[in-house]
Formats: C-alpha cells, structure tokens, sequence
C-alpha cells in the first residue's frame, strides 16, 4: 500500500462510526487508533453496520 496507489485500499474505521451513542464516543471513534488501512476489496467486504 503506498499513497500513489490510494484507491486501491482504503482507510478504514476498525470500530464503525455508527456504533457512538454520545458525542464523546464519536470522537472517540474519530481518533487516528481507530482507523487502519485495508483493500477496497476488503473493506467492501466488510461492509458498514
């Protein structure tokens, strides 16, 4: 994975935006630990709750 390529991975949200019940764990979320890099593929996969 390298920045000329980006499009090909994605960066990705371990833990999904969507399960923050209050505005502190939103940005708890929002953090740069919660994210990683992962394949589009991979990531589409995945899915999004």
């Amino acid at each position: 994975m390298a920045w000329p390529r980006y499009g090909q991975w994605e960066i990705d949200h371990v833990i999904p935006l969507s399960a923050a019940s209050t505005v502190e764990d939103l940005a708890k979320l929002c953090h740069y630990t919660n994210l990683q890099p992962l394949w589009k593929r991979d990531n589409q996969m995945k899915g999004g709750a």
